[in-house]
């Protein structure tokens, strides 16, 4: 048995009014499968980001599907204190607002370079590996 712990990624987003419900529904995925590989490589727990929003029943629900598995545990990132402004997107650059700002019209050098989908998704504010 392993005694390696799994680590969902920071940048989920289940449940926020910042972000559109379309990375509502990205976000519940990955979590998914990300517990599924997990599960998969033999960890013996996951790590799971703090909510981010006090009305977090989607997330609630992936972790209770998470919960199904025989033997398995979820951690859950509850810090002790918080500034409450981390819920629903409140610090920057915690989830991506759901209506970014207008951008400026791309050039020509910008439309042709190759972009990333995730790429605005933000880093973990601690500088850890998601």
């Amino acid at each position: 048995a392993g005694e390696d712990v799994g680590v969902v990624s920071s940048w989920i987003s289940t449940d926020s009014n910042r972000v559109s419900e379309k990375f509502k529904q990205y976000s519940l995925s990955a979590l998914r499968e990300e517990v599924d590989l997990a599960v998969f490589w033999g960890t013996r727990a996951c790590i799971l980001p703090t909510p981010d929003s006090l009305n977090c029943a989607r997330y609630a629900n992936a972790i209770l599907e998470a919960l199904d598995t025989p033997s398995y545990r979820v951690w859950v990132r509850i810090p002790m204190t918080m500034d409450p402004k981390h819920f629903d997107g409140g610090l920057d650059p915690q989830v991506p607002a759901a209506s970014p700002p207008p951008s400026p019209a791309p050039t020509a050098a910008s439309a042709a370079e190759s972009r990333h989908p995730m790429e605005d998704v933000p880093a973990p504010a601690n500088g850890a590996a998601a």
